[in-house]
């Protein structure tokens, strides 16, 4: 699942590149879904998330949505350290 995650990632990232080429600026969001609450994504990495405005949740599951203009993109991920409200960097994994 993170190999489709990065694929993804390069293809939209790819996208953008086309986009800056011909003189477009891309509108991008990035989002963690955990039970309902939306956490916005500043930066995404290979197993990593920074985000801004965290909250405190267990370890388990959760959803990335990615958006490039109107191009949309979904996926679940495993949250194995859970998310901390005192750090902006959440570690991510496959689902197993």
């Amino acid at each position: 699942m993170l190999r489709q995650a990065r694929r993804l990632l390069f293809q939209s990232m790819a996208k953008l590149n086309e986009c800056v080429k011909g003189g477009h600026s891309a509108q991008v969001r990035i989002k963690l879904l955990v039970n309902g609450s939306s956490i916005p994504v500043a930066q995404m990495g290979p197993d990593f998330l920074l985000v801004n405005g965290a909250i405190d949740h267990p370890p388990g599951n959760a959803r990335i949505i990615l958006q490039v203009d109107e191009s949309k993109r979904e996926w679940d991920v495993h949250l194995p350290e859970g998310i901390s409200s005192t750090s902006k960097r959440i570690v991510i994994s496959a689902v197993e």
